[in-house]
């Protein structure tokens, strides 16, 4: 007899052969089962480790080779370059306007491009004066051509750039302004651009102006606008509605407090109404 322990009290007394006289068949019936009994038992267990693995990876010791961080590239390595701003869906180049391009001659073509639209908005956003005088005004962009400019400040400048406003207010004046790249360097009367400094109030200071201009595009287009009426308007004090393309002017922040209150301008004009009895007459 064999003293078998567990897997003989498992089996029973198969293995012992009372009742035959050649046990060897049932020795080996015995040993088959016994094998079989083990193999699931470690089955067994091998299975429930890998399903605790599965449910739980955290549990896995991992070497240090595989817990260091990702080394940073050397030094050497080139930077990858900074975004180059882009004509944003708001720029939409105007056609050539006597011979000048939208891009202009020279200077900032982005900013020209901007300054040279003629197209007419759907409409016009009535907002208020203060409301136009509190637009933000990254200091980063002050005297810089728009394709030094972060990106940030592009993308900001583009979301206000792209609205067409209406704002009430008062001219201090209008002047002519002198040849400038945006009109192809034209000294021609007809080539250059109307400077005017839209107030709140009644006789207010231009240092608390916005500036509006009447470009060359759109002075053609209408006649009205000359420097005789424009001052007169703004020497009788009749209120106004000025209606146009904001703009972003980064070229001029010494002028800040002196002869215009912020950067953002009404350029272009595309409409001048002034009110006559109590309602709005285009000019």
């Amino acid at each position: 007899m064999h003293d078998l322990g567990f897997a003989d009290r498992i089996f029973g007394n198969l293995s012992h052969c009372y009742h035959l006289r050649n046990c060897a068949f049932h020795d080996l019936l015995f040993s088959m089962f016994k094998n079989l009994f083990w193999s699931i038992i470690i089955i067994g267990f091998a299975g429930a480790g890998y399903y605790y693995l599965m449910k739980n990876p955290e549990s896995v010791p991992q070497s240090t080779d595989t817990m260091k961080k990702p080394e940073k590239p050397p030094s050497s390595f080139p930077s990858p370059p900074a975004p180059t701003p882009q004509p944003t869906p708001a720029m939409i180049k105007s056609k050539p306007f006597r011979g000048c391009p939208a891009e202009g001659s020279g200077g900032d073509p982005l900013m020209n491009i901007q300054k040279n639209r003629d197209h007419w908005p759907q409409a016009y956003r009535p907002v208020s004066f203060d409301w136009v005088y509190k637009l933000p005004v990254p200091k980063e962009i002050h005297r810089k051509d728009r394709q030094n400019w972060r990106l940030r400040d592009v993308q900001l400048v583009a979301e206000y750039e792209q609205m067409a406003v209406s704002v009430e207010g008062f001219l201090a004046g209008a002047k002519i302004s002198g040849p400038e790249t945006t009109n192809c360097n034209g000294i021609e009367n007809e080539m250059l651009d109307f400077h005017m400094w839209l107030v709140e109030t009644r006789r207010r200071d231009r240092a608390k102006s916005i500036v509006v201009e009447p470009t060359p595009r759109l002075r053609a287009q209408n006649p009205d606008w000359s420097l005789t009426r424009l001052n007169a308007i703004a020497n009788t004090q009749k209120r106004v509605r000025i209606s146009g393309w904001l703009f972003m002017d980064p070229e001029h922040p010494e002028q800040l407090g002196k002869t215009r209150g912020t950067l953002w301008e009404i350029h272009p004009i595309m409409k001048i109404e002034v009110e006559e009895n109590g309602r709005w007459v285009k000019l």
